[in-house]
């Protein structure tokens, strides 16, 4: 009873939006269809590309802190620099591995500046999915935008606020951004870019549609099988850890599509003298907070 109702409230106090179920979900369509359009385009200008995901590119290193260090480097010419560059790498036990996730970052306490990203060994594929994984988990994610915030000497409160769509948000959008710092040819960076965001779109548009819109295991499959993925396991799979776990995926999907709008409301009103790095800039200053909230502060600041 009222399940719909609580969908919605999900996405208000998860996510950290203020708009409708359906709303979000022509808004995640609208997404899924402009990145198969563009998806299709570049394929069709560059066969190389299906080379690239076929092979799954090396960049030149499978070590964990030579992957965060060359990011470190990299992401100075899009985000301020990092304010620390001491972290630890570790690994989940063995007996862990199937119940983990492929990696996460520590967020340490408030009095304590220890940064740890823990990896699955288990889940974890090839250099590339080591290498976006470690911008999302690293930098200019998780671990990047915490301690960017931190050397802001914020009110201590907000350092134990929640703000799940902000902060998977923003680590889904620069781990989708990492793609151009991984010495890839620019079409196969914006294709792999591509493939992660319909990936999680397709789960985000699941979310409602199973949770808000009551979709079946059926309905769930039809969809899926639009994708290629409509076998019955992973439908079954998929519908779920849905249902277990209504608004998972939403925080990181619709985060993300916010902080890609905002971009480029910001770059289309400075024009000629955009400067990525003071967009990011002023997200990360601003800080863990909901989605109005953030846009308020970003216009009053003339970023949009």
């Amino acid at each position: 009873p009222y399940g719909a109702e609580y969908f919605q409230y999900l996405i208000r106090s998860t996510v950290g939006s203020d708009m409708t179920a359906s709303e979000v979900r022509d808004a995640i369509l609208d997404s899924i269809d402009a990145d198969l359009n563009e998806f299709q385009t570049l394929l069709s200008n560059n066969r190389n590309i299906l080379n690239a995901f076929n092979l799954t590119p090396d960049i030149g290193t499978d070590d964990p802190v030579e992957m965060l260090k060359m990011l470190q480097e990299a992401i100075k010419s899009d985000f301020p620099a990092a304010v620390t560059d001491e972290f630890t790498v570790n690994y989940v036990p063995e007996a862990l591995e199937e119940s983990l996730n492929p990696a996460f970052y520590i967020v340490p306490p408030v009095d304590v500046d220890i940064n740890t990203i823990y990896l699955n060994n288990g889940q974890i594929g090839e250099s590339l999915d080591l290498f976006d994984t470690l911008a999302h988990e690293g930098y200019p994610g998780h671990l990047y935008q915490m301690t960017y915030f931190k050397s802001t000497d914020p009110d201590p409160v907000r350092l134990i606020m929640s703000f799940t769509g902000y902060d998977e948000g923003w680590a889904t959008y620069v781990e989708n951004y990492s793609y151009g710092y991984a010495g890839l040819d620019e079409d196969v960076a914006r294709a792999f870019a591509l493939n992660q965001e319909i990936v999680l779109d397709v789960y985000g548009f699941l979310d409602i549609a199973i949770n808000y819109y009551g979709y079946t295991l059926e309905n769930t499959r039809d969809f899926l099988e639009y994708f290629g993925w409509g076998d019955d396991d992973t439908a079954s799979a998929v519908f779920l850890q849905i249902v277990g776990n209504p608004c998972s995926y939403l925080p990181y999907c619709l985060g993300s599509l916010m902080f890609q709008e905002y971009y480029a409301a910001a770059a289309e009103t400075a024009g000629d003298s955009f400067d990525p790095v003071e967009f990011h800039k002023a997200v990360l200053e601003i800080g863990p907070c909901s989605f109005p909230v953030l846009e308020e502060y970003l216009t009053r600041g003339g970023i949009l």
